[in-house]
């Protein structure tokens, strides 16, 4: 009978409306409430407000260049605030800034519900999709009555994503390849600035890194930073950077010396991160690229591939920080012994105990950065070593499988629906080898919300509406070949 009604509910893009109206109003009362409360500085209050009015501006213009937009306020937001912090020689440890790449997300629902007049017709991917948004209500319920504000922000992460089907229906086709180069692009300059980050150590980062208490991410000085570049942390610095990288080989419009050059930088920087996870995440994406796609596209990523590798080798000896990656590299061959793998081990032994005795769930916002707007959350966990736990913590043990097989049902739909429409051009191959690797990172962190979610499931959409325009072209070339057999056309 339940399953019955999220058909019913899913028939169309209700739920996407619905679960979009809901999110931003969470985040604008989120932001409200900081701007009310004196959460940041007054300088903080006046730039969140100022790159959201951007964003309501591109949004109702419906502006291609929205989504380049978004995916700048996700990696320069974090510099902008530690910046500030910086200049007016203050730390806040919670800042309206944190939360104004979410608003601008939830800001590509404008443009869908402004035409909802019109009507909007069901989506081809509708029933794995009930299936997420079902799992993502129930943990919703359950984190608003358990851990309050933080359950608001961690919606904004989990949810705000899927915000981008319903934006990028019949717009991916127009503008997809343009999303996915400024994607490539601007991870670019995010590599730039990791690398200038490495070596000289600006005050405003290191300001940051003294104040922020982060015990993970080097000392703050020359040759001695576990880069982040301008994004949080260097863990979803380093997957960004992963998920882009595969962006530039595999589809850039750029010409071969120009990707070549983009990729070696952006490759050093996600070298510089020192996260293990991420280097695996990225074997793990290109194999996937190999089994998704063939011919020209598979060759120009694994010929790219290898050269990036071989002037790697030759280029090492003379790359800040080679000792210390050299290092990292090393701990794969003796990872027993390796402190944070025990630590990781330790940790799933003790959580799993805590997820059997909540099997219920403890609700969105029981763990994760969000816990700060909530010192008083249930089982609140800052640090979280576990994505596969941290979603069977929050949506308990039978919602969290079904949230997962909700993702995997939708990339299963997706796959099988562009096995008979896609071409070499086609964005299907990243989107599944992107996603498919992001979840073999869960076993590390929770890639499928923030910065990395929002890369993957902007793939996802981009692929989805692809695999849909080419089907509508396909009913109707097969209908107009049927009628014209009959000479009604």
């Amino acid at each position: 009978m339940g399953f019955s009604s999220a058909r019913l509910v899913m028939s169309s893009f209700t739920g996407i409306h619905n679960l979009g109206l809901a999110t931003s109003a969470v985040a604008i009362g989120i932001l409200a409430g900081a701007v009310c409360s004196g959460v940041g500085s007054y300088p903080e209050t006046v730039a969140s407000i100022a790159i959201c009015v951007g964003a309501a501006i591109l949004a109702l213009a419906d502006s291609a260049l929205l989504i380049p937009y978004v995916t700048l306020t996700w990696v320069g937001c974090p510099e902008l605030r530690r910046a500030i912090d910086w200049y007016t020689g203050q730390y806040h440890n919670v800042s309206p800034l944190s939360v104004v790449p979410q608003l601008c997300l939830v800001m590509t629902m404008v443009p869908a519900l402004l035409r909802r007049s019109t009507g909007v017709p069901s989506h081809p991917f509708r029933k794995p999709i009930a299936i997420v948004l079902i799992s993502i209500a129930y943990a919703l319920i359950i984190g608003t009555l358990r851990n309050h504000l933080s359950a608001g922000y961690e919606l904004l992460n989990v949810a705000g994503p899927l915000a981008l089907f319903p934006y990028a229906r019949n717009r991916a086709r127009r503008y997809g390849a343009l999303w996915i180069d400024s994607l490539a692009w601007i991870a670019f300059g995010v590599a730039v600035y990791g690398c200038y980050q490495y070596m000289v150590a600006p005050p405003w980062d290191t300001f940051w890194m003294v104040h922020s208490g982060m015990d993970s991410i080097g000392y703050p000085s020359p040759g001695k930073i576990r880069v982040f570049s301008t994004i949080n942390s260097p863990e979803p610095c380093a997957m960004f950077l992963t998920l882009s990288l595969l962006a530039m080989l595999y589809h850039s419009r750029a010409n071969g010396p120009m990707r070549i050059a983009g990729a070696i930088t952006v490759a050093a920087c996600l070298a510089l991160t020192l996260d293990r996870t991420a280097w695996l995440t990225l074997v793990i994406a290109l194999l996937l690229v190999g089994c998704f796609t063939s011919g020209s596209r598979r060759a120009r990523v694994y010929v790219t591939a290898a050269v990036i590798v071989v002037l790697a080798f030759y280029l090492a000896p003379y790359m800040p920080g080679i000792r210390e990656i050299v290092g990292r590299i090393d701990t794969f061959s003796s990872i027993q012994s390796d402190i944070s793998y025990q630590a990781r081990l330790q940790f799933y032994r003790s959580e799993i105990l805590t997820i059997i005795r909540q099997p219920a769930g403890l609700g969105l916002g029981a763990a994760g950065v969000a816990t700060k707007l909530s010192s008083g959350s249930s089982g609140a966990l800052l640090n979280f070593d576990s994505g596969i736990l941290d979603i069977l913590l929050e949506f308990g043990i039978i919602l969290g499988p079904a949230f997962l097989v909700g993702q995997l049902k939708l990339l299963r739909d997706l796959h099988r629906r562009a096995k008979q429409e896609c071409t070499q051009k086609s964005f299907v191959p990243i989107a599944l080898a992107a996603m498919l690797s992001i979840d073999a990172s869960l076993l590390s962190a929770n890639n499928l919300e923030g910065i990395v979610g929002y890369c993957a499931w902007l793939l996802v959409a981009v692929a989805a509406d692809e695999v849909e325009s080419r089907s509508s072209v396909s009913c109707v070339n097969t209908f107009a070949v049927k009628h014209r057999k009959h000479g009604l056309i």
